[in-house]
């Protein structure tokens, strides 16, 4: 249990990073207004240096990143929504 909770005390504080993100995202709601088809897609952001969510994926061309999950209008390609994928989650964790 106290390495859950070590473990989402670090997940805050890596989200804490993406405060200038949060607010590219914010600007991107506000400034466009989507269409009738959303659809859901993933990011790989290369990334090789140290972060607690970074992960590993051998297939992909840049193999280590920051993997993202991103709402997007379908038409325009226009970026509604994204949150980082900080890993697993197990049903006792709480929302960061």
């Amino acid at each position: 249990m106290t390495s859950q909770l070590g473990q989402i005390a670090r997940l805050k504080t890596n989200l804490r990073q993406f405060g200038k993100f949060g607010t590219l995202v914010k600007n991107c709601q506000t400034v466009y207004s989507p269409g009738e088809h959303i659809t859901i897609d993933e990011q790989l952001l290369a990334f090789r240096g140290r972060c607690g969510f970074r992960i590993h994926i051998p297939n992909k061309p840049a193999k280590y990143g920051i993997k993202i999950m991103m709402a997007c209008d379908a038409r325009s390609k226009f970026m509604l929504n994204a949150i980082p994928y900080l890993g697993k989650y197990t049903k006792n964790a709480v929302d960061v």
